[in-house]
């Protein structure tokens, strides 16, 4: 009987929000070409005098709770985050 050794990877590439990102601060992102408005004051989003950023008091528990399963980026492309993960498969057939 022959057995067979099935050797494969597999890359995951997502584009997930920088550390900055998870903390309330987008003025990364945005810098000063655009705004981001509080969509409860209509007024530019401002904290600690830092343009386009959230206070993090104001990050909801859903939030908190969801961004513990989503992986830190440990890349940056294109001006986006990423965070890649390769998986190894191996499986003996026969």
């Amino acid at each position: 009987m022959q057995e067979t050794l099935y050797n494969t990877q597999q890359v995951q590439d997502r584009v997930v929000p920088s550390d900055a990102e998870r903390n309330g601060n987008f003025s990364d992102k945005y810098g000063s070409k655009q705004k981001l408005f509080d969509p409860l004051t209509k007024a530019p989003l401002a904290f600690n005098g830092v343009p386009n950023s959230i206070d993090p008091a104001r990050i909801v528990g859903p939030v908190q709770y969801l961004l513990q399963f989503m992986p830190h980026a440990n890349s940056l492309r294109g001006g986006n985050s990423h965070a890649s993960h390769t998986n190894q498969l191996k499986q003996q057939l026969g």
